[in-house]
């Protein structure tokens, strides 16, 4: 919800970099600890990242398709492959990494790397970026 009123600001490396980051943070609850309230605002915190990244993954992939001279579908397509890569590449690992090591490291494994990715996507947000995601998020309303 915070990110649609953001509108067309949130389409920004800098509004994914912090959704990333917070999910960084939020692998750290159950990290740390196995407590039913850590993992209920795990799961809370998780959703509202999930959902603030898909709202400003297509109009970066778009942008990105347009400097890089390919088709916004192209781009699209790219993403979606990419999740759903995700999906099951991800749990694979986690699940492999839980058994050797326990839950709470396959966790822990998650911080640095969604800690890392934010901190990237904060620091490749530029002004020229910003302007043309802002347009690009208007031509896909």
């Amino acid at each position: 919800m915070i990110v649609t009123r953001l509108g067309e600001g949130a389409a920004r490396p800098a509004a994914a970099g912090a959704a990333v980051g917070v999910l960084g943070l939020a692998h750290a609850l159950p990290a740390v600890t196995t407590a039913t309230a850590a993992l209920a605002l795990f799961l809370l915190l998780r959703s509202a990242c999930n959902a603030a990244m898909s709202i400003v993954a297509y109009p970066l992939a778009s942008v990105g398709a347009a400097e890089a001279g390919t088709g916004a579908g192209t781009a699209i397509g790219l993403v979606n492959a990419a999740w759903a890569t995700s999906t099951v590449i991800a749990p694979l690992a986690g699940g492999a990494i839980a058994q050797a090591a326990g839950d709470r490291a396959a966790f822990a494994v998650l911080v640095p790397i969604t800690l890392l990715t934010g901190a990237w996507l904060l620091a490749v947000d530029r002004p020229r970026a910003a302007r043309a995601l802002r347009r690009a998020a208007r031509s896909h309303r």
